[in-house]
């Protein structure tokens, strides 16, 4: 067992929900920053196909993520906490949440320098 499938075991199925619900927000996010075109609609595609793939493992079950998929979700985490620490008062609950993403971005952050991944194009 390596370490992308380690990891996708741990994850409950409350942080799988918390994970689609941060790239709904980064759907949104992505529409609303960038000027109407295919690549904004194929990004959008992209991001709401890995939230139905996220939605659809059953609990417990040990993912496969691609590449592209562990960015949209480090991405999806950055966005969401700089934008919640930016525009929101702090709270405890907020720090809390905030504790949580940092977590799984640490998670994250490993899988996508997960060794023998090589990069396209090499």
């Amino acid at each position: 067992m390596d370490a992308n499938d380690q990891a996708m075991e741990a994850l409950s199925f409350n942080e799988l929900s918390a994970l689609s619900a941060m790239l709904q927000f980064y759907e949104r996010h992505l529409w609303n920053r960038m000027l109407p075109s295919a690549k904004r609609s194929r990004l959008s595609l992209e991001v709401l196909l890995l939230i139905v793939k996220l939605s659809l493992l059953p609990e417990g079950f040990i993912a496969t993520l691609q590449a592209e998929d562990i960015d949209y979700i480090n991405d999806a985490l950055s966005v969401f906490t700089s934008q919640v620490t930016m525009k929101l008062p702090p709270s405890e609950g907020q720090t809390s949440v905030l504790q949580s993403c940092h977590l799984l971005q640490v998670l994250f952050a490993a899988l996508a320098q997960k060794p023998g991944q090589e990069e396209k194009g090499e």
